[in-house]
């Protein structure tokens, strides 16, 4: 198990990650993961719900979220790693895991977080975006906080210096416009930072995912990605029934979602000045 080699795409949140683990998930030397997000290396307190987790013993469980385990790399990616302990020690457990993450200019991604977590009713219709970053500025951070009363804080540039320290030259940093603008470029940069030859992916491959869209019903939406993430985990050793329900459920997410963005929202300068001082506190 220690000398398996993993990609783990760590970061961030709404930087295109689902995008990036998707079109690399495509190359015949990866292994990707049955979900997107594992999340077996969050912190246990964070608020985020796993089918297992990291508990000190239980190492070996981890290569069961994957598919294809048999392929040179194994691909997953859950962004919030980048804001918990955790994974920080994954140099010691998984000596030849290798770390990318995404960076994408604070405000930009904090207006993309307040769009997705709004569409799917996590947040009140009528909050402002001013309002809602107002709000964390004055709410303090504990294991209550839900995840998307968290996205001021993650603003913070301690997060990925503590990730520098621990993954030194095991950490790719790429800019979240450089992957919109060169898509088949940073995949090749990451295939070979992985130690896989970029040469075996199509560029029909490479198609947006996870574009902000607007719910029908939020609450069905929550109650649809639950109820999807629990049988993926279910059924993680069963491919052919996972492969036989992929289709329905992208036909049940078409019908889900009533059009896609983009969304007018509103910011004003003192907003923007409060995320810029967010950064460096």
């Amino acid at each position: 198990m220690t000398d398996r080699r993993f990609l783990v795409i760590a970061g961030e949140p709404k930087a295109g990650t689902t995008s990036l683990y998707r079109w690399l998930s495509f190359h015949p030397d990866i292994g990707a993961s049955v979900v997107k997000e594992t999340r077996f290396f969050l912190d246990r307190d964070y608020p985020l719900a796993r089918p297992s987790t990291y508990n000190g013993t239980n190492l070996d469980s981890y290569l069961e979220l994957f598919r294809d385990t048999d392929r040179n790399v194994l691909l997953e990616a859950t962004p919030d790693y980048l804001y918990n302990r955790l994974p920080l020690v994954l140099p010691q457990l998984l000596p030849e895991c290798r770390v990318v993450i995404i960076r994408r200019d604070p405000v930009s991604r904090m207006i993309s977080a307040y769009e997705y977590f709004r569409q799917r009713g996590l947040l009140p219709k009528n909050l402002s975006f001013d309002d809602y970053v107002l709000f964390q500025s004055r709410s303090s951070i504990n294991p209550e906080t839900p995840v998307p009363y968290r996205t001021l804080d993650q603003c913070r540039e301690s997060y990925l210096k503590a990730f520098r320290t621990a993954f030194g030259l095991r950490l790719l940093e790429l800019p979240f416009d450089r992957l919109k603008s060169d898509p088949l470029g940073v995949v090749a940069e990451v295939c070979r930072f992985s130690g896989i030859d970029p040469e075996s992916l199509s560029v029909e491959n490479f198609a947006t995912s996870n574009k902000t869209r607007v719910a029908r019903s939020p609450g069905v939406v929550r109650l649809f990605d639950r109820l999807r993430l629990h049988i993926s985990h279910r059924l993680r050793k069963r491919s052919k029934m996972r492969a036989w329900l992929r289709p329905m459920s992208r036909n049940i997410r078409k019908h889900l979602f009533v059009k896609e963005g983009p969304f007018q929202i509103q910011v004003g300068d003192q907003t923007v000045a409060l995320i810029r001082r967010w950064v460096e506190s």
